[in-house]
């Protein structure tokens, strides 16, 4: 082989080795970014979407507070409205499998909007203490059930959140001490090519 070509390839292997930890850099630089990114596409977005889930059912039992003591076809409208609200936000929440039943809530809403209606039809016929019978024993007991079931899917996103900032902290680690071995590692292996090239070069020089 000749001088050049040693030289050539010598260089060009010392250009690997410490390209090496680079790219084991990017790549956990790369983890980073996915984990984050997923973070922001999923649990972030889900907890936006249940912080207005929340407020969706606490729009709607003040509708229901309207709906039995002003019991006007304004009120009942509105309460239906926020009723086909939650059934879109339950559809769009269910996208993200936060361990609740999307069956359940529906059932919960489906019950809902019924109880919603007798209310007001009794309320409206000035049966005052039947709608306030329907109101503690299906309406409120249906909106509690939507309520409970958004405190179990908090829960779940929230120990979600966390173990997938703890995986993320673990793999920056990991990715973090396989580059400091790996850098003093790839520097011997260049100085090493290095000594071989040196040698190479100086070797015709001293025959000569």
């Amino acid at each position: 082989m000749t001088l050049r070509a040693r030289l050539s390839w010598g260089l060009l292997a010392i250009a690997v080795v410490l390209i090496v930890p680079l790219l084991l850099s990017l790549q956990s630089l790369e983890h980073l970014y996915a984990t984050s990114r997923g973070l922001r596409d999923r649990e972030f977005a889900a907890s936006m979407l249940l912080g207005s889930f929340r407020e969706r059912t606490d729009n709607a039992r003040r509708a229901e507070d309207a709906l039995l003591f002003i019991h006007d076809q304004k009120s009942a409208t509105r309460m239906q409205q926020e009723i086909d609200g939650l059934v879109l936000l339950t559809d769009s929440l269910d996208r993200y499998r936060l361990g609740f039943s999307a069956k359940q809530i529906r059932g919960s809403l489906d019950s809902l909007r019924a109880a919603a209606r007798d209310e007001y039809e009794q309320a409206s016929a000035n049966r005052v203490a039947v709608a306030e019978m329907v109101s503690q024993h299906r309406t409120r007991p249906a909106l509690a059930s939507v309520d409970s079931a958004l405190g179990a899917s908090a829960t779940t996103l929230r120990n979600a959140t966390r173990q997938r900032i703890a995986d993320a902290t673990t793999e920056t680690l990991n990715a973090e001490r396989l580059v400091i071995g790996a850098l003093p590692i790839a520097l011997l292996f260049a100085l090493a090519i290095g000594i071989s090239l040196l040698r190479a070069v100086s070797r015709p020089f001293s025959d000569l």
